[in-house]
């Protein structure tokens, strides 16, 4: 059984390399979040990925028509509204 790290937010590893990466002490992980995303970034937070998606749904060619952060002591919890014509 190959022990890795934990970390806070889950995510995918995309590294191959993890038992080489064990066995030094040290490396680089590349971690991709989910499609359907339930988790964000151990350090980003959540203003500024609001910032950038609004940044994202200002230009014309998307679909994007609201962003709302609805995040309380449950969890957090970004709404992004699409237009009614898409399959989000």
């Amino acid at each position: 059984m190959l022990l890795c790290p934990d970390f806070p937010t889950g995510g995918i590893i995309n590294n191959k390399n993890i038992p080489n990466i064990m066995k030094a002490g040290h490396g680089s992980l590349k971690i991709r979040a989910i499609y359907k995303v339930y988790e964000i970034p151990y350090s980003t937070s959540t203003e500024s990925l609001i910032l950038e998606i609004g940044k994202v749904a200002k230009e014309e060619t998307t679909k994007i028509t609201n962003i709302r952060n609805e995040s309380n002591n449950k969890g957090l919890r970004i709404v992004i509204e699409c237009k009614k014509t898409i399959n989000p």
